[in-house]
């Protein structure tokens, strides 16, 4: 058994088909099946089904699948934990949670373009449980997410707390709120969210439902920046982590409100799978910045 027969293998799971396989690797059909045989061979099993039009695994495959991805990822991290001390450089394939893109793609990315020119940020903003998947799977090197304070990442995630922030509920300085509210208080506005999957959104929902308030929607759109001006022009509350608001360029014409029945805080984490090699220096400089960037 060799390590060309364990990436043969994977392919072929992962793509469907030797011929997709072959076009991964770079290989002819027949190069791909003579791989995937003699690791059936070394194995003394066999791995794939070729009675069904595509071949699927058998259920040896299945657990050979889990162990040969496995080997991969150890072999990788092998690779890159002694390049470490290398100039970083290529593809950084970053994840960042909605909720963080605007913390994140300002100061903290250009200090990290700037600091490491070679370095190529390829940026996938998506739901932090989508990004922990994708990070978990080795499709993305790092994330930044958000996680309700007291729920920090799996350890094998390797996550780093950049910092901790209050999710206020903020209004045009001319709505008639006290910075110290009532949820009682909140009742007949209408909110600018995140569209559905924004865990403080479903949070929010929770907490009028208890108190019998109906949620309303004026405006579902990403962006914190977008939605503080918008709630700037009085269109509706907002509920968003404080440093959004302090760092907003709309900051004087809005103003914070914590809700007297509940505190509620967010941590911001940086995460990864594994080791991410020679990129380690340009992912401290992003997490250091962020660190900064959180009041």
């Amino acid at each position: 058994m060799n390590l060309a027969q364990v990436e043969a293998f994977v392919a072929v799971a992962e793509t469907g088909s030797i011929g997709n396989a072959a076009h991964r690797l770079g290989l002819t059909q027949p190069a791909v099946t003579r791989q995937i045989q003699s690791l059936e061979q070394a194995l003394g099993t066999t791995l794939l089904d070729r009675r069904s039009k595509p071949s699927t695994l058998t259920p040896s495959g299945r657990i050979a699948l889990e162990h040969c991805r496995h080997l991969l990822k150890v072999l990788t991290e092998l690779k890159e934990s002694v390049n470490e001390i290398s100039t970083p450089s290529g593809n950084f394939r970053l994840g960042i949670a909605f909720g963080a893109t605007d913390l994140v793609l300002s100061e903290p990315i250009d200090l990290l373009r700037k600091g490491y020119p070679e370095v190529k940020v390829e940026v996938i903003a998506d739901w932090t449980g989508n990004l922990i998947r994708q990070t978990e799977a080795g499709a993305i090197d790092a994330a930044i997410i958000l996680r309700p304070h007291d729920k920090a990442p799996a350890p094998e995630l390797h996550g780093r707390a950049l910092g901790q922030d209050e999710i206020v509920v903020v209004a045009s300085k001319r709505e008639k709120l006290s910075p110290n509210s009532q949820i009682s208080a909140l009742e007949g506005y209408s909110w600018v969210m995140n569209p559905k999957g924004c865990w403080y959104r479903d949070l929010l929902q929770q907490i009028l439902s208890r108190a019998s308030i109906p949620f309303q929607i004026a405006i579902e759109t990403f962006g914190l920046e977008y939605q503080l001006s918008l709630i700037s022009r009085g269109v509706g509350l907002g509920f968003v982590p404080g440093w959004a608001v302090e760092r907003s360029a709309y900051r004087k014409d809005l103003k914070m409100i914590s809700l007297a029945e509940c505190k509620l805080e967010l941590t911001v984490w940086s995460i990864q799978a594994g080791y991410v090699g020679r990129l380690r220096a340009a992912l401290h400089t992003l997490e250091d910045a962020i660190s900064k960037n959180i009041r």
